[in-house]
């Protein structure tokens, strides 16, 4: 080694020296083993481990320039240089780790921000921007306002198909977040929705059939006759009804149109799986056929004067 670059190497070690002689003068230099606690330990803890470390390695490696050039001194400055790179690749490891979740704090923190909203007043849970749950703080818990039983209604013009109905308004998009559609219903442990008009649907789970790669399609379609034996009194020849009657259980036929990925997503007995092949492009085309088909029945009862339904039996004949 040049003589510049022992000079260099000693001053080196006398800075790091200072700094750990000024450290250990302010307290005593802690026992790592036996002090250590992530919750206490202070960065120049840390920063004493790692300069008593950087400071044997200058030891050991002026030790070897000392040393005879003999095959003892190659073999002892392999072990020496496996032990420290043993050092620097735990360090690195670790510290990779460190970095890959403050990252993902920072990320976090950036979306918290964007993301947080002051509660309102009457509010103990309330959403977020992005319709995340949050709470109060115990201090800061109010009693809660009741929502009003009734919301004001009115008759609105849907533009896109020229249909005037009754509705429920809000004044802005935060009070619809108070409200729902969908409910859990405890006496019939059945999920409802409720439809203006004070209509409720009972949502049904039927068996829903993949078309691209079954084409029996039977019980898909509601028989004109309603009861089988309607349907056996009219039928013509050795003609076999396919269609449903009354009682028996309906199929949904699911089309790659309605959902490209997984054409019968929503299948009861498959959905658990298939949910995890499903994209939101493919959400998407559902919310498009379903919301529309809902508001194209309201509409439908409302032109037909029905209020106050209840229909529970939609999945059947």
């Amino acid at each position: 080694m040049s003589q510049n670059s022992n000079l260099r190497l000693k001053n080196e070690t006398l800075t790091l020296e200072k700094l750990q002689n000024s450290k250990s003068n302010s307290r005593e230099s802690p026992d790592i083993k036996s002090t250590f606690d992530i919750n206490t330990i202070k960065i120049e803890d840390v920063e004493m481990v790692l300069v008593g470390i950087y400071k044997k390695l200058v030891d050991d490696f002026e030790h070897l320039q000392c040393r005879q050039r003999t095959f003892e001194t190659v073999e002892e400055s392999h072990q020496t240089i496996e032990k420290y790179r043993n050092y620097l690749d735990t360090i690195k490891k670790h510290a990779e780790k460190m970095y890959d979740i403050v990252t993902k704090c920072d990320e976090f923190t950036k979306n918290l921000e964007d993301d947080i909203d002051s509660p309102r007043s009457e509010d103990f849970v309330y959403q977020t921007k992005r319709f995340m749950l949050n709470y109060k703080m115990p201090d800061h818990r109010v009693k809660l306002k009741e929502l009003p039983e009734k919301i004001e209604q009115s008759t609105i013009n849907i533009a896109p198909i020229g249909y005037s109905m009754t509705l429920p308004i809000i004044k802005t998009m935060e009070e619809l977040h108070k409200q729902h559609s969908i409910y859990f219903c405890e006496e019939t442990k059945c999920i409802w929705m409720v439809l203006p008009g004070s209509n409720l649907m009972k949502i049904p789970f039927p068996e829903i059939i993949d078309c691209t790669k079954v084409s029996e399609k039977a019980n898909s379609i509601r028989c004109r006759h309603q009861t089988k034996s309607s349907c056996s009194d009219n039928k013509q020849g050795f003609w076999t009804c396919s269609y449903t009657h009354l009682g028996e259980k309906m199929v949904k036929l699911g089309y790659s149109v309605r959902c490209p990925s997984v054409p019968n997503f929503g299948n009861p007995t498959t959905i658990r799986k298939d949910i995890t092949y499903v994209k939101l492009p493919d959400v998407k085309s559902l919310l498009m056929y379903g919301l529309n088909d809902i508001i194209t029945a309201a509409v439908w009862l409302d032109y037909n004067g029905k209020k106050n339904q209840r229909y529970e039996n939609l999945d059947k004949g």
